[in-house]
């Protein structure tokens, strides 16, 4: 059995194991508590589905930098078009899966058929989609999301837990 090896696989975990027991002990009271731990995972709740996201190029030899790019324009959809023009929210998160897969389906268009270097394309994308979403947005901050939509969607995708018993952990943490 190869040690290393299997250590490699695991330090992560292992590394994080540890972080959380340390923690746990230095404030068993507010660390070791589950609204602190739901936070904590819709935090990175985002970040995990990017890493996902990328986790397939990166497997195949590619590199795809334009899949925050494509977050951010997915997001950005779902406000001007729900916030500011009133779109039912359904047909608002179905435009976003589609932006998604168009941009997928343009960065693989340049990488197969005009053998484009990934880098490149997923870059040029990266860019043209940053332009994109300030044209779209103005470059100003969207508000005014109906307060009614943040306790169905958002609250119930913090895995399980409530908008307002996760804020009452997060100001006793």
């Amino acid at each position: 059995m190869n040690y290393r090896r299997m250590f490699e696989r695991t330090a992560l975990l292992l590394a994080w194991g540890m972080l959380i027991v340390f923690f746990g002990a230095l404030m068993p009271q507010s660390f070791l508590r589950w609204g602190n731990f739901s936070i904590m995972l819709a935090s990175y709740a985002p970040a995990l589905l990017l890493a996902m996201a990328i986790i397939v190029p990166l497997t195949a030899g590619d590199y795809d930098l334009s899949v925050g790019a494509s977050l951010t324009l997915s997001s950005c959809l779902i406000g001007v078009l729900n916030v500011w023009h009133g779109w039912p929210i359904g047909v608002v998160l179905v435009m976003a899966l589609l932006s998604g897969m168009a941009v997928g389906l343009v960065n693989a268009l340049f990488i197969l058929v005009f053998r484009v270097p990934s880098l490149v394309v997923t870059l040029g994308t990266t860019s043209l989609i940053s332009g994109l979403v300030q044209w779209m947005t103005n470059s100003s901050s969207i508000s005014g999301v109906p307060p009614r939509w943040c306790r169905r969607w958002w609250a119930r995708a913090c895995w399980g837990c409530r908008w307002p018993s996760t804020m009452r952990s997060w100001r006793r943490w």
